[in-house]
């Protein structure tokens, strides 16, 4: 198979979202928001379970921590079912931070005013739950402007990157825009880098992913380095996608 044909399937995870994130709202208008968006976590939730290895569950709940510290309530926790649970109820879940591989927080519409809380209660649960996790922001849609650096938009999200820095390092803001945050051992500041990338912002989201939560659960380096031969599928954007990529907001070092 062609690398295009890899960058058509990945576009194609694009549209499925698109799809059925509207297929609730036009039968039920805006008047139950709260429902949609627990459909729209559901949707997420049951990609995530066609395309995860077998070794990992997705649930809701919450997360123990040490001392006995829970975490807030998580939209979305991807975990090691070779683990127990402390508590299971169809997706409702309570389980230790070590059964923990990720942690998605779920939103229709992210807007400028919202940015600081959505960003800081990610980061605030990855710093209980530790062990360099995968903790991302899914948004299906936004209402920001980041292409112009001087802009609210940009400026809001610049700062509460930097006052809350590291623990969060992977976000969706609609299908579009894709931040990951990078700590590169030989750089003296680590960085979020910013992507414009077309219809490629969810699936990329989801190769992250996929390939975080494979390497932190396989047995051995070997096992690890067999993600490498389906990459060309996982990233399929010629030249990769770093060729989209339109700022750097630096925020030191852990």
């Amino acid at each position: 198979m062609s690398r295009s044909n890899f960058e058509l399937y990945q576009k194609s995870i694009s549209e499925e979202f698109n799809a059925l994130k509207n297929r609730v709202r036009n039968i039920i208008g805006s008047s139950h928001w709260g429902e949609e968006g627990r459909y729209k976590e559901i949707i997420l939730m049951n990609m995530l379970r066609r395309v995860l290895p077998k070794q990992l569950s997705v649930g809701t709940g919450f997360v123990l921590c040490s001392d006995n510290q829970m975490t807030k309530q998580i939209d979305i926790i991807i975990y090691d079912n070779r683990f127990p649970l402390i508590f299971s109820e169809g997706d409702f879940i309570i389980c230790s931070n070590e059964n923990v591989v990720g942690i998605i927080e779920v939103k229709t519409k992210v807007y400028v005013r919202q940015i600081e809380e959505v960003i800081k209660k990610a980061h605030e649960n990855g710093m209980l739950i530790g062990n360099h996790i995968f903790n991302g922001i899914f948004a299906y849609d936004n209402q920001f402007k980041l292409m112009n650096k001087d802009s609210r938009s940009a400026i809001t999200l610049e700062d509460t990157l930097k006052r809350y820095p590291g623990y969060v390092n992977h976000i969706s803001l609609g299908e579009n825009f894709f931040i990951r945050y990078w700590n590169e051992q030989e750089q003296e500041e680590n960085y979020y880098s910013l992507y414009y990338i077309e219809k490629f912002s969810f699936p990329y989201f989801i190769s992250n992913l996929i390939e975080q939560s494979y390497c932190s659960t396989a047995d051995n380096e070997s096992n690890r380095d067999k993600i490498n031969g389906i990459f060309k599928y996982l990233y399929s954007i010629e030249h990769g996608k770093e060729t989209y990529k339109f700022r750097e907001i630096e925020v030191g070092n852990d």
